[in-house]
């Protein structure tokens, strides 16, 4: 007990309180969306609430976290540096989890077939990773010395309205969903509006107008929530609305998805004051979403668990949720006790593998 709260004494010192709880909150919603089935009592409006916020929210967090590594692309060096270091750490555990996942259940479409999510975070990091360095080069060209310095407000404009379309342009599926959500993200953190808002919270005389604004962003995210009912991005994805002529039900979504982050946000910020058990599971949230899914579809899916049609079901969905989480952590904690399969199965990067071979010199 003690070596693990000198850890998190540790962490606090590097790690964001708030930050990590808000992670952890969302990979509970999702785990919690994976276990209950579909035909439940209530089951439409426990999933209509966390799909309008549990992905937008993990994609606003991604582009607040990845920030300061994106700024710092100003070359073809760190370029190629920054794509090498995401695919180790988000498309490599995805093929590798599917592979072990296709060994053990013998079906050879588990390799592709898993981790969604990380898949489309690497694009979305490749996207912007790519209109970054493009936007760099090109300040190069245009100034006389050759030297790239600080952007001009037309260039920094102009590769985030880039990012947006591509993002739009790229897929027909999920991916312009969150595009809007990761760049806010990314605005708030390398603009450090964030903390400029959270200094806010601790003044009384702000209070009144951070009140008002929470109690607007409430009425509007349950407005545009029944307005988008039964519209979720997986099913109805923008193409698809915009070929029915019904992109409004996408406005819709993205307002109650902003919603619900000026809602949740400012709370996990004024009541996360101390980095705890929860927050630390929180910084683990990418292995926490790689074994869960794992263990669904190699244990959990070869049960036929019958689910009583009222309370009773919500409690065995909750207790599944509550074994699945745990049964994850210990995952974890078997493939981080090796280098290897920490570098495999939970995207660690060299970094894991340099410094394991520097403790065994």
């Amino acid at each position: 007990m003690q070596k693990m709260n000198g850890y998190l004494t540790q962490m606090a010192s590097k790690r964001l309180s708030w930050l990590d709880d808000a992670k952890m909150f969302a990979m509970l919603s999702v785990i919690l969306s994976h276990c209950y089935p579909i035909n439940l009592i209530g089951v439409d409006t426990v999933g209509g609430i966390i799909v309008s916020f549990n992905m937008q929210l993990f994609m606003f967090l991604a582009g607040y976290t990845s920030a300061k590594s994106l700024e710092c692309i100003s070359d073809w060096n760190l370029y190629w540096h920054y794509i090498v270091k995401i695919a180790l750490h988000l498309l490599l555990p995805s093929y590798a989890i599917g592979a072990l996942q296709a060994l053990i259940t013998l079906d050879p479409a588990a390799i592709s077939n898993e981790q969604w999510f990380l898949k489309m975070l690497f694009r979305y990091l490749l996207v912007f990773a790519s209109v970054n360095w493009l936007a760099m080069e090109l300040n190069k060209r245009l100034n006389k010395d050759g030297i790239s310095g600080p952007l001009p407000l037309w260039l920094s404009i102009f590769r985030y309205i880039l990012f947006a379309v591509l993002m739009f342009v790229l897929s027909k599926t999920k991916l312009p969903e969150f595009a809007f959500y990761f760049l806010t993200g990314y605005l708030l953190k390398k603009h450090k509006l964030l903390e400029s808002i959270v200094s806010s919270f601790n003044s009384r005389s702000s209070m009144p107008i951070m009140l008002s604004i929470q109690i607007t962003a409430l009425f509007l995210t349950i407005f545009t929530w029944h307005k988008c009912y039964g519209y979720n991005f997986y099913d109805e994805p923008f193409w698809a609305l915009f070929e029915k002529n019904e992109t409004i039900i996408f406005v819709y979504r993205q307002i109650c998805g902003f919603g619900w982050i000026i809602l949740l946000v400012p709370l996990f910020i004024l009541f996360s004051k101390k980095y705890t058990l929860f927050s630390y599971w929180g910084s683990k949230s990418l292995g926490l979403y790689i074994t869960h899914t794992f263990i669904i579809h190699t244990v959990i899916e070869r049960f036929d668990i019958v689910y009583p049609n009222d309370w009773r079901g919500w409690s065995i969905v909750i207790a599944i949720t509550i074994l699945l989480t745990i049964a994850s952590m210990l995952l974890i904690k078997l493939f981080e006790s090796n280098r290897y399969t920490h570098f495999l199965f939970l995207g660690g990067g060299m970094e894991v593998l340099n410094k394991e071979a520097g403790r065994n010199k």
